[in-house]
């Protein structure tokens, strides 16, 4: 942003990251790289929503919901950034159709289209996705792919909805934690949803306010908050 041509960004201006859902898991895994990635960066914090942390859980907890499209987004990620665990290989033809169209569809037509589908249903040995996270060499990938693992040396807000249908609660608050005893000061709190269902998606309506009255503390250098060790 701050190279685009007019963009009356100062080049040393202060920094913040924001993101919710896979935004949030973008959000926290540009944190814990950052020192490394961009040093040159004055940045000051991160706020991260309903993180996916943890793609081994979300194998799991996303197979046959109303959300299991999102599962086949996963699939093609990870197929892209580690194109030697042949993801399509696994599958058959039904599963290397979808696998083919999920890098295609929206958010919405993939919850429409692959709704309370289950992954053993796709794969060419009748398996859940969820069976292959535990061997080689999903093992070694999904755990080196898990955010939480490296505590980011800029403060963070990390919040999410107890009740979330999609992301796990504990995904969130387990990355938390790993921060935590990392070093890093950490804010956690409980995002609130207004309603018993849909509590991943309605919970977002409350991020916005939160991350920019958090990231604007942090650029006018109020010391950050770090609750660790209550949650």
């Amino acid at each position: 942003a701050q190279r685009l041509p007019g963009s009356g960004l100062p080049a040393d201006g202060p920094v913040g990251i924001t993101g919710y859902s896979q935004g949030g898991g973008a959000s926290a895994a540009a944190a814990e790289l950052a020192a490394t990635y961009a040093p040159e960066l004055d940045l000051r914090g991160a706020y991260v929503g309903a993180p996916p942390a943890d793609l081994a859980v979300l194998a799991e907890s996303l197979d046959g919901s109303y959300t299991a499209g999102f599962l086949a987004f996963a699939l093609v990620g990870l197929d892209t950034a580690y194109p030697q665990l042949d993801i399509p290989g696994l599958a058959n033809a039904q599963g290397k159709q979808l696998f083919a169209e999920a890098s295609t569809v929206c958010a919405g037509d993939a919850i429409f289209r692959y709704a309370f589908r289950r992954t053993s249903s796709l794969t060419a040995d009748g398996r859940p996705v969820a069976d292959y996270t535990d061997e080689e060499p999903f093992l070694s990938v999904l755990e080196g792919a898990r955010i939480g693992n490296v505590a980011p040396d800029v403060p963070t807000l990390v919040e999410h909805a107890p009740g979330d249908d999609v992301v796990p609660y504990e995904q969130g608050r387990q990355m938390a934690r790993d921060w935590c005893e990392g070093g890093a000061t950490v804010q956690f709190n409980n995002l609130s949803a207004f309603l018993p269902i849909f509590q991943h998606l309605l919970a977002a309506l409350n991020t916005s306010q939160s991350s920019a009255e958090w990231l604007t503390d942090r650029f006018n250098g109020e010391p950050a908050p770090s609750n660790c060790g209550s949650f």
